[in-house]
């Protein structure tokens, strides 16, 4: 996989998420076919409070759920997007060692520094990566609209 092509509102869905949760991060699943995004879904953080600025977590029975919805919409859990916070969307180490094997991770920076003026508030910057097996190294894939 060398691109993943996403739907102009699941952008929108992404940004306005972690623009709400910021200055926590925000988490969820990337549904779709192929490297094609076609849903994103926002899940719970089930990280404390204390340690949501830096970290994230799902629960298994958030992914169940997603799972079977995606199912149901005949599209498939395809990876995970997550915010970082005043972060570069870069992976952590941390993001590496808990990334899935085949599955994207999306990654969007957010800083609340007015750089555009469209958006005065906040800046982001979407970003994905795959690791394609365990002995792998991850890498960044192209993110195209449609």
């Amino acid at each position: 996989m060398e691109k993943i092509i996403i739907h102009k509102e699941q952008v929108k869905i992404l940004t306005d998420s972690c623009e709400k949760a910021y200055p926590y991060e925000v988490c969820g699943a990337v549904l779709g076919h192929d490297d094609m995004i076609l849903n994103v879904r926002i899940l719970g953080n089930s990280e404390e409070e204390s340690s949501s600025r830096v970290y994230f977590s799902i629960s298994p029975m958030d992914i169940y759920k997603i799972e079977k919805e995606a199912e149901r919409e005949g599209t498939e859990l395809i990876g995970f997007f997550h915010s970082h916070p005043e972060c570069e969307a870069v992976p952590s180490a941390e993001d590496i060692k808990h990334m899935i094997p085949g599955m994207i991770s999306i990654i969007v920076g957010i800083s609340k520094t007015g750089r555009y003026p469209e958006r005065p508030l906040f800046s982001e910057e979407i970003r994905g990566y795959v690791r394609e097996s365990i002995q792998s190294g991850i890498k960044e894939l192209i993110i195209m609209g449609d």
